[in-house]
């Protein structure tokens, strides 16, 4: 059966950076459940899987306009250094926002950091 608008889909998946990390994986999880067409997930994806029939198994590269969108200034809050523990002002670090997303700093100042707003992936291509 072949993949088209309108179905139930439900994928497996690993979702790397180009630089090969793994960003998220539901291997040995529950499946990824979509209607195809339904805008439920990025366009870069839905596009991939239409087509394809039920057990392919194949890799995909999402551009960002494909995706979350390209990356823009606005994709980024300022935090003051306060709300922050010492540990957290090293570029790169992995911290954790209250709403349990997880983020990275980008840019130390001296009142604070920058740092991606939650859910923010945009300007990174993928695959999955």
């Amino acid at each position: 059966m072949t993949i088209s608008k309108g179905k139930t889909v439900a994928i497996t998946y690993t979702l790397t950076l180009d630089n090969g990390e793994t960003i998220d994986s539901n291997v040995d999880a529950e499946p990824l459940t979509f209607t195809l067409g339904a805008n439920e997930i990025i366009p870069g994806l839905e596009n991939a899987v239409e087509g394809k029939k039920i057990g392919d198994t194949f890799k995909v590269s999402v551009q960002p306009e494909d995706g979350y969108g390209v990356l823009s200034e606005e994709a980024f809050i300022e935090v003051p250094k306060e709300h922050l523990p010492p540990e957290a002002w090293t570029i790169g670090a992995q911290l954790t926002a209250v709403d349990g997303l997880p983020f990275s700093l980008t840019h130390r100042f001296q009142r604070g950091v920058t740092q991606p707003t939650p859910r923010c992936f945009s300007g990174f291509s993928r695959q999955s």
